[in-house]
């Protein structure tokens, strides 16, 4: 999704696993986006990451392919449109190009239904799992809840503020729960006192 914090949550990764002092591999399809690279470029220049670039589905694989091996290799997409037909193959193209699992990056807050479409048409491409973003900003989850039942999406982290460094959480029913009913939470961690 273009604006959905690919590039951030890509950061996000790539931080935590120097942080645990794994290898990873950070390569960015976002090569025609003014600022695209240069974006990443920043995030993973501080992590002392050489970011690679791979515009088409080959140079993709050839990027994959050079990664250290055993290395944890993320790949930052380009946002697109999944319901203009040559965006679509574009991205089409991209996911073929190479082994991976596809996560959609969705940020929270989006109309449901409209969720609920983009989830379905990136299922379709081979999503999924769902890593919702801005989770701390959004006031209305439900679009999220819509998106990972159309697309049958697993929920896997999601994306709590802009601090790279800390910026996802672990998700799972009780936590689901806790970001879905905030003051019924509030007020039951309030009564346990």
């Amino acid at each position: 999704m273009p604006g959905a914090g690919k590039t951030v949550t890509t950061a996000k990764l790539a931080t935590r696993a120097v942080m645990n002092r794994r290898p990873v591999s950070v390569i960015t399809t976002d090569t025609q986006r003014a600022g695209g690279y240069e974006q990443l470029h920043a995030f993973t220049r501080l992590l002392e990451i050489d970011l690679q670039r791979a515009a088409t589905a080959a140079e993709l694989r050839d990027a994959v392919a050079a990664a250290k091996p055993g290395s944890l290799v993320l790949v930052d997409c380009a946002g697109g449109n999944p319901f203009d037909p040559d965006d679509a193959n574009r991205q089409r193209r991209l996911i073929s190009a190479v082994e991976t699992e596809i996560v959609l990056v969705m940020a929270a807050g989006c109309d449901p239904l409209d969720a609920a479409e983009l989830a379905q048409a990136y299922a379709g491409m081979g999503a999924r799992r769902l890593l919702p973003t801005r989770i701390d900003i959004a006031r209305r989850l439900g679009g999220i809840l819509s998106a990972a039942s159309a697309g049958r999406l697993a929920l896997t982290e999601v994306g709590i503020g802009a601090n790279v460094a800390e910026g996802l959480a672990p998700l799972n029913p009780v936590s689901l729960a806790r970001l879905l009913l905030p003051k019924y939470a509030a007020a039951r961690d309030q009564a346990a006192e």
